[in-house]
């Protein structure tokens, strides 16, 4: 087995952030007993299929993929024609994104608002480097991967059930802040 480096450990990243992702918000929305997570993944299988087939349709250029880009297979079927973890990551952020956006809840996400893309951006450099898929093949995953997620996001924030949306936005919800400095006077009551 060859020795562990920066190569092989960002391969592993590559390969395990969206299911690491996926696993996050369903999981936590199970242990939570809500129901958010089983609707995040609903959108998720609808929009990564569609992605799929739309990408699937597109021509391809005529590639030497890197053995490093094989996906997981299930019974020996292997997808070499649209970027899954891509298509994931994207579609989790657009869907994440829109209650950020619409109600103005930028401040409380920095940590979505840098990361996703940080991992957007390396996936997309990840496949081009390693000749994985086109440039062609990658926009029009992350077009329509995050268009759905968008669009998916609205129909939910429509039913007016923020319990359904996976960063509850629109209710009623306290937020809370950090207090402001205070100064405090100590008395000796001896």
């Amino acid at each position: 087995m060859d020795e562990m480096n920066i190569a092989s450990l960002m391969y592993i990243f590559f390969r395990l952030a969206p299911f690491l992702i996926v696993g996050y918000m369903t999981l936590g929305s199970v242990i939570n007993g809500q129901i958010r997570g089983f609707v995040y993944l609903v959108g998720l299988c609808f929009s990564v299929l569609c992605t799929h087939l739309v990408v699937t349709i597109a021509p391809k250029p005529k590639m030497d993929p890197n053995f490093i880009c094989n996906n997981f297979s299930v019974n020996g079927m292997i997808n070499v024609s649209t970027p899954l973890g891509l298509a994931i990551i994207c579609h989790t952020f657009f869907y994440l994104i829109y209650p950020v956006a619409m109600y103005k809840l930028e401040v409380y996400n920095i940590p979505l608002l840098i990361i996703f893309p940080i991992l957007i951006i390396a996936e997309i450099f990840w496949n081009l480097q390693h000749s994985c898929f086109s440039m062609t093949q990658i926009m029009m995953t992350i077009i329509f991967a995050g268009g759905l997620g968008v669009v998916y996001s609205v129909i939910i924030d429509q039913l007016k059930m923020p319990k359904l949306q996976y960063l509850a936005a629109g209710s009623t919800r306290e937020v809370c802040n950090m207090p402001k400095k205070q100064k405090f006077k100590c008395y000796n009551n001896q």
